[in-house]
């Protein structure tokens, strides 16, 4: 007999209300500050997601996984202003992490490569919104033609090299 499987999804459920409500009733007895504990909240979403991507084998609930700890993450970088950050300057991170996760760990049936264009369009954004190597938005425009470009060229190659693949295989 094949032993029981537990349902991630409801212990996950349970073990939240649990500290909600364990966090709630200390502070009801003012026993906990929660306005202390507040701006901790993303590290739920980067729990959660590493639940789910640590407990689910299918790739569509790594990918889920990987998205709750990244924006947990984000959220905890503006949160505190790590590295400089705020919520003005670090969205293109989001558009960075979308394209590492489409290489990483792309939908059925699209390509790796289909990451490239966010990823390259993101560090575009970064450097204009944190103004790196002294470029701002009037200035380095081109180099966004310049990165989509690239992506396109990479693309084609990997898709060159695919379609060989798959005709030269019995």
């Amino acid at each position: 007999m094949e032993p029981r499987r537990i349902d991630t999804g409801t212990l996950l459920w349970g073990v939240l209300l649990l500290l909600a409500g364990t966090l709630l009733t200390l502070a009801r007895f003012d026993l906990l500050d929660l306005a202390r504990l507040w701006p901790w909240w993303p590290l739920g979403l980067v729990v959660a997601g590493l639940v789910v991507a640590v407990t689910k084998k299918r790739p569509k609930c790594l990918r889920d996984g990987l998205w709750l700890i990244g924006i947990g993450l984000w959220l905890l970088l503006n949160t505190f202003g790590l590295a400089g950050f705020h919520w003005g300057s670090s969205w293109p991170l989001l558009v960075i992490f979308a394209g590492l996760v489409q290489m990483a760990i792309p939908k059925a049936g699209e390509p790796r490569s289909d990451g490239l264009t966010p990823l390259l369009i993101g560090l575009w954004l970064l450097v204009n919104t944190r103004h790196l190597f002294g470029l701002d938005w009037q200035r380095s425009w081109p180099l966004l033609l310049v990165a989509v470009g690239l992506g396109m060229m990479v693309r084609a190659v990997l898709q060159a090299r695919r379609a060989e693949r798959t005709e030269g295989a019995p």
